[in-house]
């Protein structure tokens, strides 16, 4: 069986190149790379294309990251051997080839059902509120497989059999962590994937809100599903007894971030038109 890598892209032309080139460094040239560009109006599509034939290039023209993975599924449906492992991959995180066959291996185990990289957040080039923020929230998150998201998420093909399309929600990373329990999704040491967090305050609220408003359509829409993740995961005072006591000091300027993220969310949740996706 080919495993396969599904990266949908939406106005990437700034770090597309970037991305394939360090995933195809020491990728094996039988998986699959599909690059499902929705919505562009820039020039992913042809940035993408330049990585051809390595690289499969489907274009759509909707804005919409769930339909972009269904799409790319279906493609791929078309062929039987396209049954392996599936990575789903987010345009803008890194991650080498050489570190995608870790977790391809690993996700090709018997018995395997979820597995993810280990996150690294860039926060270099962030100004200070940020790299507060950042500071406490992997303390708090840090500790638990599958809590804290680097953008990239794979799947057996036993794993993938646990669910059918993805629905049109904000938070399909969300979405697909809530079929497994936490101690189903392994995570790989072997591999990075690299985040880059925002560089200012407010672009950090605005990314981090619109986060904060998937997981309130996830709960909203799927409530079941979302109360089935609650269960399997660590309540945030045992998080917070954890959190190392050089990041305390820090602790306000987060939790002031905190309150602005969740009342832009809400407002982006409660509001009559749909939240566009942005990258």
């Amino acid at each position: 069986m080919v495993d396969a890598i599904l990266i949908p892209a939406h106005n990437e032309a700034v770090v597309i190149a970037h991305t394939l080139t360090g995933l195809l460094d020491g990728l094996n040239q039988d998986v699959r790379v599909l690059v499902i560009c929705n919505g562009c109006a820039d020039g992913t599509a042809q940035v993408a294309r330049d990585c051809a034939p390595r690289v499969e290039v489907l274009d759509l023209p909707e804005g919409s990251k769930t339909r972009a993975l269904n799409y790319g599924e279906a493609c791929l449906a078309k062929d039987p051997d396209s049954a392996g492992a599936r990575v789903f991959m987010d345009a803008d995180v890194g991650l080498t080839g050489v570190e995608m066959e870790h977790l391809l291996g690993v996700l090709n185990k018997p018995g395997v059902l979820a597995a993810e990289p280990l996150s690294k957040y860039q926060t270099s080039h962030s100004n200070f509120g940020v790299r507060a923020f950042y500071t406490v929230w992997i303390g708090l998150h840090g500790g638990q497989r599958g809590d804290l998201g680097g953008g990239i998420c794979g799947l057996s093909a036993a794993g993938r059999a646990r669910f059918g399309e993805f629905p049109d929600i904000i938070a399909d990373d969300g979405y697909l962590r809530a079929h497994f329990a936490a101690d189903e999704f392994l995570t790989v040491p072997e591999a990075y994937s690299v985040v880059h967090a925002a560089q200012s305050y407010s672009d950090h609220i605005r990314v981090r809100s619109r986060v904060r408003a998937g997981v309130y359509q996830l709960a909203a829409e799927y409530p079941q599903l979302w109360a089935a993740k609650r269960r399997t995961t660590r309540s945030l005072w045992r998080k917070a007894l954890g959190l190392p006591l050089s990041s305390w000091p820090l602790v306000p300027l987060y939790l002031w971030a905190q309150w602005c993220i969740r009342r832009k969310a809400r407002e982006l949740f409660e509001a009559p038109t749909p939240i566009p996706w942005e990258s």
